[in-house]
């Protein structure tokens, strides 16, 4: 296996972190506001 800097591992990490992060809060933010909808329509 060929050895990456340790510069380039954290900034691949933190931009995965970001990532999922952002995705994150956008996915929470969907249920949080469609659930209830689809909730009151059952």
């Amino acid at each position: 296996m060929f050895r990456l800097p340790k510069t380039m591992i954290l900034r691949f990490a933190s931009a995965v972190l970001l990532f999922v992060a952002a995705t994150g809060v956008n996915t929470a933010c969907w249920l949080y506001w469609y659930q209830p909808k689809m909730m009151e329509e059952e």
